[in-house]
């Protein structure tokens, strides 16, 4: 009614060709079946050749993962996502009461992040997309609201988190920005590096 002002029926093939010729009828179509895609090939994975790699193996099974530890530093990821290897996380964000601290959790209520996830390290199982290392370990780092954002002492907080636990995590991401240069973000960032972190 509102999209489209139309119907669905089945009809009888005698009385199709009358109600296509039907005045107050615009136009008749199939009601055709659809369903989801199998795994899609996203671009930004073409362009760094991670689809020709032999190392990463990508060929719709999952068979082979990629070994690597990456923390996403976002919105949190979702724990119960299909396509992800979520294999822990920690909440950085609260605003009542406002808090920089870091305790267990990190699921995604926006979902960027596990959008950002699913480009890292989406399964290679053929089913929605592949990610760069397939079947990554990704642990979420929550420092962004439902709405997306937070503030630097959050980051900051997340950051320091990952830096805890280097011996485990080995690269981050901060898919995240905002106006102003911070110094101690910046400094946050360099100390997980001086620890082995990659961001």
């Amino acid at each position: 009614q509102h999209a489209l002002k139309g119907m669905s029926a089945v009809v009888p093939a005698g009385r199709l060709v009358a109600l296509q010729h039907d005045p107050r009828v615009a136009y008749v179509v199939a009601d055709l079946p659809r369903s989801i895609s199998a795994q899609e090939m996203p671009t930004g994975i073409q362009r760094i050749f991670a689809d020709n790699n032999p190392e990463i193996g990508i060929n719709g099974s999952d068979d082979f993962r990629v070994d690597v530890d990456v923390a996403v530093i976002d919105t949190g990821v979702d724990f119960q996502h299909p396509d992800l290897n979520v294999v822990g996380g920690v909440n950085c964000y609260n605003w009542w009461p406002f808090t920089a601290n870091c305790v267990s959790g990190g699921d995604d209520d926006h979902y960027h992040g596990t959008h950002v996830a699913g480009t890292i390290g989406a399964l290679d199982n053929d089913i929605g997309v592949v990610g760069v290392a397939p079947g990554a370990r990704i642990w979420a780092v929550k420092v962004l609201s439902s709405s997306g954002s937070g503030y630097s002492s959050q980051i900051i907080a997340g950051i320091d988190w990952v830096a805890a636990h280097a011996s485990t995590i080995e690269v981050a991401n901060m898919s995240l920005g905002g106006a102003g240069f911070s110094q101690a973000e910046y400094d946050a960032i360099q100390g997980a590096i001086n620890v082995g972190v990659a961001f």
